[in-house]
């Protein structure tokens, strides 16, 4: 039985890989950290029982925040659990906040623009909750250089008139500079937080204090989506 509490679910799930959708996982994880009770779980083995109880324990105590985060490989079948369990549709019913995450992003060569525009459209039209967009420039091309400098941000294209009535905010990440994603790209791969990375003594000045800059434009960013 779920009792009426005051919780936060975030879902960061799409079928698309190589977008970004672990690093949002992470900055999204260390930007509510620091100010509430947060955990934070990775779908990346096909498991019922496990899935049963990372649910079980979201609705067994109140003010209490979940990110869900589902590799390309099990978006599917994690799909069709949450399709057939109904467990949307009881957190709705019981005060609890789902909030999606999506994330668009041209990829390596302009490939995933349109495609994911139409994948966000399909999939979120009829859902209860909110839908975040994140605009990822930093993962492959940017929009500006796919296009030819025809367009910067992703509600410029034609194709983003599908989603405007269901994105409730968008958050941009705007497009580093070479060195500073040539770090970036440095850091997602080190598995470190963006703390960790700053305060690591073995690292040297320069590049921590170029991964300050970026956590700070980061965060920046999100800090009036995400509350």
């Amino acid at each position: 039985m779920i009792t009426k509490l005051d919780r936060k679910i975030h879902f960061i799930s799409q079928p698309h890989s190589g977008i970004g959708k672990a690093y949002i996982a992470s900055i999204l994880n260390q930007f509510i950290e620091p100010k509430n009770n947060l955990k934070i779980f990775c779908i990346q083995k096909f498991d019922i029982d496990s899935w049963d109880t990372i649910f079980e324990k979201f609705t067994m105590q109140a003010n209490q925040i979940f990110i869900i985060h589902v590799v390309s490989a099990l978006y599917i079948s994690f799909e069709q659990y949450l399709a057939e369990t109904k467990l949307l549709q009881s957190l709705s019913e019981s005060n609890s906040e789902i909030i999606y995450h999506n994330i668009l992003t041209p990829g390596c060569n302009g490939e995933m623009s349109t495609e994911t525009i139409k994948h966000i459209s399909g999939k979120l039209k009829n859902r209860v909750g909110r839908t975040i967009i994140w605009e990822n420039h930093n993962c492959g091309i940017s929009l500006k250089q796919q296009t030819k400098g025809k367009y910067i941000r992703f509600a410029e294209l034609p194709e983003f008139e599908e989603l405007k009535d269901i994105v409730d905010t968008i958050i941009y990440l705007k497009p580093e500079s070479y060195y500073f994603q040539r770090d970036l790209g440095t850091h997602i791969l080190s598995g470190k937080t963006f703390n960790q990375a700053i305060h690591d003594s073995n690292y040297n000045l320069i590049y921590r204090q170029r991964l300050y800059q970026i956590q700070k434009r980061t965060f920046e960013a999100i800090k009036y989506a995400i509350n």
